[in-house]
């Protein structure tokens, strides 16, 4: 059923272009500037908000609301359970959020990066590869980079290894020997 131009109510949505709201189980648009609101969102590029059970966009520029929320090169916010995206900028704010690349801030019990380049606040913070910002949490892990962590735990994986694992506070700076 279709509800003038800028409104889609239905079981399955496709539109290749939406400029409004498109209401479903299943909602699916090429370009959204809207919102979707259904349990399956999907877009290839978004300029607006899902809200939805899963949401899936390439190209989101905006906000995603579901249980899990997956992005590639996102520019906005993610709130979910689970949040998961290549290229972030923004806000990630959920129970886990996993990132390749973010610069902005993971918000979760548990934030887990490739890189990073911002803020990491969650029970379990940890970058793989290399960071520049500031990690807060029970237990924080990085690589390479120049970063604060903040934590019962911190943990890095270079120098000696009597300094790898230590309580509370650390600055860690790549550049200084």
């Amino acid at each position: 059923m279709k509800l003038g131009d800028r409104v889609r109510l239905g079981f399955k949505n496709d539109m290749n272009l939406s400029k409004g709201v498109q209401i479903g189980v299943k909602n699916i648009a090429d370009k959204l500037s809207g919102i979707q609101a259904g349990l399956l969102n999907l877009t290839r590029e978004t300029k607006g908000t899902q809200i939805g059970l899963a949401n899936l966009a390439y190209g989101s520029k905006g906000v995603q609301y579901g249980g899990v929320n997956l992005a590639i090169e996102t520019k906005g916010t993610q709130i979910g359970l689970a949040n998961l995206a290549y290229g972030s900028k923004g806000v990630q704010c959920g129970g886990v959020n996993l990132a390749v690349e973010t610069k902005g801030t993971q918000i979760g019990l548990a934030n887990l990066a490739c890189e990073t380049n911002g803020t990491q606040i969650g029970l379990v913070n940890i970058v793989l590869e290399e960071t520049q910002g500031i990690q807060i949490g029970a237990v924080c892990y990085a690589g390479k980079g120049t970063y604060l962590q903040l934590g019962l735990l911190t943990i890095v994986v270079s120098g000696p290894c009597y300094t790898r694992v230590i309580p509370f506070v650390r600055y860690h700076n790549d550049n200084m020997k």
